[in-house]
């Protein structure tokens, strides 16, 4: 995988479009997001069934699309539609993580919310 650029992290002009350019909701939406996609990560990495691990990733896609969160999308459909071997899925989740950490980093430095 490349490295995703600033834009492709988060699409403000997506994600300013989808809040009609209210700072107050997108600042709700960005911290439920963050919290969401976290917590998606950890269940992620548990151990469980193919199926249920394509519903968490398609949970995932489906908000990180909706905000403006391309790169996490693209990882998250990756998971959803693979049966990744093992080695595989350990490295999705491992891209995974960098990229919502690249995530957070953008949400702190474009709109000014502490990612911790």
């Amino acid at each position: 995988m490349t490295a995703p650029t600033n834009a492709k992290i988060l699409d403000l002009e997506h994600l300013n479009r989808v809040t009609f350019g209210d700072a107050a909701l997108k600042g709700e939406i960005l911290k439920m997001f963050r919290d969401q996609a976290r917590a998606l990560q950890n269940d992620l990495s548990t151990e469980m069934d193919l199926e249920a691990r394509q519903r968490l990733a398609h949970t995932l896609k489906g908000s990180a699309r909706g905000i403006g969160a391309n790169a996490i999308g693209e990882i998250a459909e990756l998971i959803e539609i693979s049966a990744l071997p093992a080695a595989a899925y350990a490295e999705a989740l491992k891209r995974l993580d960098t990229v919502i950490q690249e995530t957070e980093i953008s949400i702190e430095t474009e709109i000014g919310i502490n990612p911790n």
